[in-house]
């Protein structure tokens, strides 16, 4: 170009380039900080949830207002924890369930926790997401 705007040295006596290279270095190595560990804990909240939901076919049968199954979750860890000496109360149902959210009590540890775990995990989705993002932003 007439005006030097193309042909100017990154390297040298006139140019720049390494300071640009070391900011750039820099501002990899900051990016990386933030998503690396909102990554981990978006991903585990995904996985959480993801792994909370009722799985069809895992009754043996499904009585009318009950959800279509139960979850991996529940499943693994009801009657594992041991139970508890008063009625614990729990959100069940909602979309995709098969059953209107509504509360229910149970005195099995396992499927308390196994009912928490999809609010578990979808707080674990939004602080991940909100921690990137703020860090990102500085």
């Amino acid at each position: 170009m007439p005006n030097g705007t193309c042909d100017r040295p990154i390297y040298g006596i006139e140019g720049q380039g390494a300071v640009v290279v070391s900011a750039v270095g820099e501002r990899a190595s900051h990016d990386l900080g933030c998503v690396i560990p909102g990554m981990g804990v978006t991903s585990g909240g995904a996985g959480l949830y993801m792994n909370s939901q009722p799985v069809a076919g895992t009754k043996p049968f499904v009585t009318p207002g009950s959800s279509v199954g139960t979850s991996n979750i529940t499943g693994a860890l009801r009657g594992r924890l041991g139970t508890s000496g008063v009625p614990l109360p729990t959100v069940v149902g909602g979309p995709g369930t098969g059953r209107a959210l509504a509360v229910s009590y149970t005195t099995d540890v396992g499927a308390f926790v196994g009912r928490a775990a999809p609010f578990v995990g979808m707080a674990g989705i939004v602080i991940g997401s909100v921690h990137t993002y703020n860090c990102l932003s500085q």
